[in-house]
Parts: C-alpha cells; structure tokens; sequence
C-alpha cells in the first residue's frame, strides 16, 4: 500500500521541471501498459482459435515424369552437336542471323505528260533532248530529272525516260516546214503578141552580132 501512494505521490508534483517530467514519465508508462496488454490478448486468441487447414499439393507436382535414356537424337540436333562441340573452347552462345528487311520500292511517277520531243543534240555523255515542257521551251541533258521521270538513253527517234524501276518512252515529234506556195498569174495573150513583134528583125537596132556584112547594108539606109 505504501509502494502505491508512493507512486501516486511521484506523480503528483506541482513544480517544474518535475512536473514536467512526471507527466511525460507517466505517458509513456501507459502507452507500455496497452502494448502489452494487447499483446497478450491477441496470444490469447490466437492459442483458442482454429489452426488453418493444410494446403496439400497437387497431384501433378507429385507424378515423377519417366526419362527416356534410349532416344536418339534427331538429324539435325546432331549436326548442331558437330558444328558446335559442347566442349569447343571457342564455343558461344549461338546468334540468330540478322534478319534482312526488303527496303521499299520507290514507287514510279506519274505518265510523262505535258513534254513534247522536239529535237536531239550531241551524242554521248553530252546528249541531249529539246523539247518543250507545259508549253516552255527547255534543254534536257543525260540524267536530268523532268516530273519525276529520269532522262536514260536515245533509241531510234524515241527519248527514254526511267522513275522507279519503270520506263517511259518519248517519241520525237516530226514537224513539216512550213512553205507557201505563191502562183505565178499567166500574161495576156495581147501582150505576148506585142513583146513579139517588138522585138522582130526591125527592131534590131545594131546591138546583135551579125555574119556576112548584113551590120554594112543597115548603116547604108540610115545614111
């Protein structure tokens, strides 16, 4: 009886820092009580409670699989045996070959439209192509680009053309020059007559050469 009063008397102090301390003394005196307390109460409950049921295997786990030591092995793990020997020094984990990705093909451009083949000059490398482009007069040398389309090569009067794997052929374009016929109008036929007989024996008037002294005898008469 006297440890309890005692111990109610420890903790009934007025005075700081005494009081202070007693109060946090007997906080944390409480706190120890509950802990403990509950961790008996749950012994107590786990000890009167059921015990779970056991979880027994499956039955599949348990079943022992049977080896089969007197299979042989097949044509081509045996030649993976030979290639790649078990206890090779230099054996390595073995690598996949890369797998190659098929690289789009370009796709081709449209029909060669709007280009007209005019004419061809040079030969070679220095070959090349007039023609007119939407109506626009241009030069096209060996592999330059027209809408896509590749200038190739030159056969027999047509321009090759190539864009994607594709070709397209340009034929050249003849053109006829352009010549004006001009009719001549016919005289009349009074005319001719006069002309005609303007220019008979009489009107010689010396200037022709003349054979014989036939030029003497006209000199006469005028004289």
């Amino acid at each position: 009886m006297t440890g309890l009063q005692s111990w109610i008397t420890r903790y009934q102090v007025q005075q700081n820092p005494l009081k202070t301390e007693r109060r946090i003394e007997l906080a944390v005196l409480v706190l120890l009580v509950l802990l403990l307390v509950s961790a008996v109460l749950g012994g107590i409950r786990l000890v009167a409670s059921n015990e779970p049921e056991p979880v027994f295997p499956s039955a599949d786990s348990l079943a022992v699989q049977t080896l089969q030591l007197d299979r042989g092995l097949t044509a081509e793990q045996a030649v993976e045996i030979l290639n790649r020997p078990l206890f090779w020094q230099s054996r390595r984990p073995l690598v996949p070959p890369p797998k190659t990705v098929a690289k789009p093909k370009p796709k081709a451009a449209k029909k060669l439209a709007g280009v007209t083949l005019l004419g061809v000059y040079g030969a070679g490398d220095g070959l090349g192509l007039i023609a007119t482009v939407d109506g626009a007069f241009s030069r096209i040398s060996k592999g330059q680009s027209v809408k896509g389309w590749k200038f190739s090569d030159y056969e027999e009067g047509t321009a090759v053309f190539v864009s994607g794997g594709k070709k397209s052929v340009l034929p050249l374009e003849l053109t006829a020059p352009s010549v004006k016929i001009v009719s001549v109008p016919k005289a009349d036929n009074s005319r001719s007559k006069e002309s005609s007989e303007a220019s008979g024996p009489d009107a010689d008037d010396g200037g022709g050469l003349s054979f014989g002294g036939g030029h003497k005898k006209k000199s006469k008469k005028r004289s």
